[in-house]
């Protein structure tokens, strides 16, 4: 490239996904779903590499949520 290379400034946001979803989105709701059904197989998941689990549904959840935003 010829010329100045012009440098993008640091973006830093602080807030999550969840927040950026409007009250009313459906997301939400999954999410509440979501929140139930993990909540309900807990008790089958202890003792069963628990972070692993609690890991892999946070990671789902999030990924669900992200995509409704973009």
């Amino acid at each position: 490239m010829r010329g100045e290379v012009k440098k993008q400034a640091t973006f830093l946001i602080l807030i999550g996904p969840a927040e950026r979803a409007p009250k009313e989105h459906l997301i939400r709701r999954i999410k509440a779903l979501a929140d139930e059904e993990l909540e309900r197989l807990s008790p089958r998941l202890r003792g069963r590499r628990d972070d692993i689990h609690f890991a892999l549904a946070q990671l789902a959840c999030c990924l669900i949520l992200f995509r409704q935003l973009s």
